[in-house]
């Protein structure tokens, strides 16, 4: 069996704290961005059970 790389890079909706300054929006605001744009369970549906694969998750939000 060939084994496969399943990449998801947008499900997460973690802001570290250490960069939320970078942003000029009110926190209100970047929650209702990061809901907009998140790839929501996109992590689910890439379970590979019985695949021979490896899952890559970038754990934070790609805003």
């Amino acid at each position: 069996m060939i084994p496969i790389i399943l990449h998801v890079p947008h499900s997460s909706t973690i802001i570290p704290q250490e960069i939320r300054d970078q942003f000029i929006v009110t926190d209100e605001e970047l929650d209702d961005e990061v809901r907009l744009m998140t790839d929501h369970y996109t992590d689910d549906l890439f379970v590979s059970d019985g695949l021979k694969s490896f899952t890559v998750i970038f754990p934070i939000s790609r805003i």
